[in-house]
């Protein structure tokens, strides 16, 4: 998985399914009989009575359950929603990826710092018991209990505020060592191409220079493929995924947007 790739499904999780924050949990579908194992055999000690009283509401109403560092466990341990499997389709501990608290899985992760300014798409980002993903122009997103309580967009306060977007002041972050980065930086805005209207549309079943410029871009910003001219399937799942961490429309059409939103890995587009 590339940290592109990583970061689209936390974005996927917090906008297209219904979750709630529930400690312990890393994508179990919130169920009567998942809410009888936290309390009554893993009796884990943030289910009080006034906890339990917010989420068995949305007990057997579609939700998954997560916390901060199971949402991240949870998408490394193979997480794909599935209702019908007691964790949504995860398996507890695959992939070489170790149970670990939130202040643990940061010891974990690669070239931890402090330095926001060059801050990497699928980073850990963290505060003390606490982690999140950055996903992209100042964004993030984390599994919390506070604000909306479950798995949502955030500002990353340490880049300014967003618009509509709570915001958290996060201390450090990190590569992640299970999944596989391009060889450029993230950045919050990125910069526009020469002219993005001379760039042509281009779809599944383009062939020529224009795409393998295409390729090129999307591999910088940390997608691997070929750089063969050819818009294939693995091209088209790629920009996809591109756009969705950019908020674009996920059409997989390269229009001026979508090539306005690669200008910072293209750096000069030949015209």
């Amino acid at each position: 998985m590339t940290n592109i790739e990583f970061a689209a499904k936390a974005i996927d999780i917090a906008n297209d399914y219904k979750t709630v924050y529930a400690q312990g949990c890393w994508g179990w579908p919130w169920t009567a009989a998942a809410l009888d194992r936290k309390v009554n055999r893993d009796k884990t000690p943030w289910f009080t009575p006034a906890n339990i009283a917010k989420v068995k509401p949305l007990v057997d109403k579609g939700y998954f359950a997560f916390d901060c560092v199971n949402l991240i466990k949870g998408i490394l341990w193979g997480w794909t929603g599935n209702a019908n499997h007691q964790y949504g389709g995860a398996g507890y501990g695959v992939n070489g990826v170790p149970d670990v608290n939130a202040n643990g899985f940061i010891t974990k992760c690669l070239n931890v710092t402090t330095d926001f300014s060059d801050i990497e798409v699928g980073n850990c980002v963290w505060v003390s018991e606490h982690v999140g993903v950055y996903v992209g122009d100042g964004k993030v997103v984390e599994c919390t209990a506070s604000w909306s309580r479950d798995v949502q967009i955030t500002a990353l306060k340490n880049k300014g505020a967003i618009p509509g977007l709570n915001a958290r002041l996060w201390i450090k972050h990190g590569r992640i060592p299970y999944i596989t980065y391009g060889t450029s930086p993230a950045v919050t805005a990125p910069a526009k191409i020469t002219a993005p209207g001379a760039m042509p549309v281009l779809k599944k079943g383009a062939r020529g220079e224009d795409v393998k410029t295409l390729q090129r871009a999307l591999t910088k910003a940390g997608f691997i493929l070929d750089i063969d001219g050819s818009f294939g399937p693995l091209t088209d799942r790629s920009v996809r995924l591109f756009q969705r961490t950019k908020d674009l429309a996920v059409d997989g059409s390269v229009g001026p947007k979508t090539w306005n939103a690669l200008g910072y890995y293209m750096r000069e587009v030949s015209l």
